[in-house]
């Protein structure tokens, strides 16, 4: 019985899991106006990938406002953007 049980925990932790991406997917699709253009997603490796070039090029491009959260970080390029 110990083996249905955990296996029927480790279903409903991927349920919910997929179930939180759904409900994110749709919200976010939501906030969207309609004549904005989709997101374009970048991926970059670190080091020598293009990241830091890559984040400093965001924060300059930011015409309101950068959140930011981070416990510490060592990038003079990225400092002097934010």
């Amino acid at each position: 019985m110990e083996g249905v049980v955990a296996m029927s925990k480790r279903h409903i932790g991927i349920l919910a899991v997929l179930l939180l991406g759904a409900i994110l997917a749709v919200c976010s699709g939501g906030l969207m106006a309609a004549d904005q253009p989709a997101p374009q997603i970048a991926v970059y490796f670190s080091p020598h990938g293009g990241c830091t070039d890559a984040i400093v090029r965001e924060l300059d491009a930011s015409k309101e406002s950068v959140l930011v959260q981070a416990y510490s970080f060592m990038s003079a390029p990225i400092a002097k953007g934010i």
